[in-house]
Order: structure tokens, then sequence, then C-alpha cells
């Protein structure tokens, strides 16, 4: 390779080095610049009546929440970026968490418990609007940064086996064990806007025309959530009662099988017993005899055979 080539061969390499740099550079300072989750979800409190915070800051607005609840917002908040996410399902799945964090779910037994139909209704209605607010500010704001190039293979597989598990072929195909959800009533725009300006009460009527079915959507979804866990607790007790009776018939059987071996044995033993009682009982006649005939020079008679075995008999038994 000559001077001029090498020559050439560097200068080619600080351009392309060059631009690299400038092209990362850019992406850097173009990622600083994009909006956090924490500066949506301000913007957005801002720009709807302060619905959503109240007006508060994220620590001032999560004073009261417990340890738990606070780790899980700070999780949602500070280790995602809004441009990352594959796909308008994962943003929306997004959405439904953090906001379930944040203002809490209309979809818990106690609600059913220690609220009135009104005050669930106003309480799923304001969570509703939140909801929306949410999802559509994150929508808008991923659709305005999202790079398709960004996203990794393995995060648009996995969200794409999410979409398809949750669709709703598969939500009826799970049915007995699972059942599909509803979703929540659309409000009009004009009538959200009207809420939020004058509040719940001064609407209320027009809101429970427009939801009219939302209690029973609220019900279903409710009974939905623990409908699984009952089923399945259910399902448990049941097997475990039906191996329990298994269990305990196997033991039954297997005592059974004993008490039978050891009947047999008794009667094994109790046979073995007799006989060799018999065999003694011979071998002692036997030797009495051939000793009654030394002594008498003569068998004994009929008579005296009988006395001789009974003799040895009682003998026996005696000992």
């Amino acid at each position: 390779m000559n001077l001029k080539t090498r020559i050439a061969s560097f200068l080619l390499a600080i351009v392309l080095c060059t631009t690299w740099v400038a092209e990362a550079s850019a992406l850097r300072c173009e990622s600083v610049f994009l909006p956090t989750i924490s500066d949506i979800i301000q913007q957005l409190d801002s720009s709807h009546e302060k619905i959503l915070l109240k007006g508060s800051s994220f620590e001032d607005f999560s004073k009261d929440f417990s340890w738990m609840r606070k780790r899980k917002l700070r999780k949602l908040v500070n280790d995602i970026e809004i441009q990352n996410f594959p796909s308008e399902k994962a943003v929306e799945r997004y959405a439904i968490e953090l906001g379930t964090v944040l203002f809490g779910s209309k979809n818990t037994v106690d609600r059913w418990i220690f609220e009135s139909k009104d005050a669930r209704l106003e309480e799923s209605t304001v969570l509703i609007i939140k909801e929306k607010i949410l999802k559509e500010g994150l929508l808008q704001t991923w659709g305005q940064s999202h790079d398709p190039r960004s996203v990794g293979l393995f995060r648009k597989m996995m969200d794409r086996i999410w979409i398809i598990q949750n669709s709703k072929i598969v939500q009826w195909a799970r049915i007995p064990w699972n059942l599909p959800g509803l979703k929540d009533k659309e409000i009009p725009p004009d009538l959200m806007f009207k809420v939020m300006r004058d509040g719940f009460n001064s609407h209320a009527e027009e809101v429970r025309l427009t939801l009219r079915t939302q209690t029973k959507i609220d019900a279903y979804n409710t009974f939905r959530k623990i409908y699984a866990p009952v089923v399945f607790g259910v399902l448990l007790i049941v097997n475990a009662h039906h191996g329990y009776h298994e269990i305990q018939a196997i033991h039954d059987r297997q005592v059974q099988e004993v008490v039978q071996q050891l009947q047999q044995t008794q009667k094994t033993v109790e046979s073995s017993a007799a006989q060799i009682k018999k065999e003694q009982i011979e071998i002692a006649y036997k030797s009495a005899v051939d000793d009654f005939i030394k002594k008498w020079g003569e068998p004994p008679t009929e008579a005296e055979s009988q006395i001789i075995r009974i003799k040895i008999q009682q003998a026996l038994e005696a000992s």
C-alpha cells in the first residue's frame, strides 16, 4: 500500500467516524429532550382542569400511598421511556397499569360492600375520564416520539404474544377457567369536558343516561377478577377432598390386606401347631408302647392303649 492510499484511507476513516459520532450525539440529544412519563402526566394534569393530580406534584399526590404502591409508581414512572413501547396496545396496557396505581381500581369487591350505587357511578365516571386522558396523552406522545428501529426484536415478539393471548378468540376459548372482559362505556368528549369543568354532580343525570350500563359492566368485571381464584380454589378443595378419600381408600385396602395376611398366618400357625402336637403325641405313644412291651412282654390291650394315649395328651397340654 503506497502513501497516497494510506492517506486516503485515513481521511475516509475520519469522515466515517465523525458522521457516526454526530449521528450518535444527535440521537442522544434527541432522547434527552423527549418528555418523561412524569412530564407527560404533569402536562396532562395542567391542560385538563387538574383532574389527574389535582395540580400537585407526584410527591404530594402519592404521599399517602402505601410503601408498595409508591415503589410501584416510581418504577412505572422512572424506569420506562415512552418511545420504547413496541405498539399502541403496549402503551394502552401501560396506561391501564399506571392509572390503577395512580387512581385505584373501580373493580374491587369492597366498593360493592361499602359504597352506594350513586357513589360507585361517580367514582367509575371520574376513573374512566382519568384513564382516557392518560391513555390518549401517552398515545399522542408515543406517536410523536416512537421509532420502530429502536425497539428490539424480543420486545416486539413478547408484545405480539400478549396481543394474541388477550384476543377475543383466545379469551372466549379459556371459558370456563377464565371469563372474557368487557370494555368500559365511552364518554363523549363534550360530556367529559363538562364533568371536568363543573364536577360530576352538575351533570350526574346526563352521565347516568350515557353510562346506564356501566354499573353492570363494573359488576361483571369485578366478578371476573374473583372468578378464576374462586374456581381454582374450589377445584383445589374438591381435588384435595377427592384425593383424601382416595388415600383413605388405599389405606383401608392396605389395612384389610394386612389383616387378611395375619388371619391366614394365624390359621397356618394353628394348623402347623396341631400337626406338630399330633406328631408329638404319636412319637410319645410309640415310645410308651415300647416301654410297656419291654416291661410286660406283650403289647397293651385296646383299653390300656387308650389310657396311655389320654395320659400323653394331658401331659403335653399341661407342659
